[in-house]
């Protein structure tokens, strides 16, 4: 989440199902061990915040895999219209950075209020391969963090060392 002014800092596609026919990929949102939000107060009411209305984020990717809209879904079921997304400012869509091309790694995360991008947009960047070995981003991600790095479209958010994540076991879900 380079650049990102919530608090969050990693997430994994491990949990997501993918229709490849339909070009689709599907994940939960904060779902059990998917994303990684500061060890602070705004990163645990972010948590509970997001927690509660179940959501499931949407990747729908063109014919090349460079481009995906990114539609909400509310309570497993709800698809929220494009038109009332964009009306308050949660409208969006993904891009594949040009100098990174065909491998994957780096995003352009953008988020629309009506027709215009929003600064609060920012990019993913790929830290870990399929077999968890650190990619160079790896390296750049904990030099921001050690430097205590002000990033954001408002440079308001410091991302911490110690990360939290939503875990889920038999008997219901909680933070670690």
């Amino acid at each position: 989440f380079k650049r990102n002014a919530a608090p969050e800092l990693l997430f994994t596609l491990h949990g997501a199902g993918i229709d490849a026919d339909a070009r689709e990929l599907r994940l939960t949102a904060f779902g059990a061990w998917e994303w990684s939000l500061n060890n602070t107060w705004v990163g645990c009411c972010e948590l509970v915040a997001c927690g509660l209305p179940s959501g499931r984020l949407r990747f729908q990717f063109d014919e090349t895999w460079s481009f995906a809209r990114m539609p909400i879904t509310l309570c497993f079921c709800i698809p929220l219209p494009e038109g009332i997304a964009r009306a308050v400012g949660m409208w969006y869509e993904m891009r594949e950075v040009a100098e990174a091309a065909g491998k994957g790694e780096t995003w352009e995360r953008n988020t629309y209020k009506g027709t215009q991008k929003s600064p609060g947009s920012y990019k993913f960047v790929k830290v870990l391969d399929g077999n968890g070995r650190r990619l160079p981003a790896y390296d750049e991600m904990l030099a921001s963090i050690e430097a205590r790095e002000l990033v954001g479209a408002w440079r308001s958010t410091i991302k911490t060392r110690q990360q939290m994540t939503k875990r889920c076991s038999p008997i219901g879900c909680g933070c670690c």
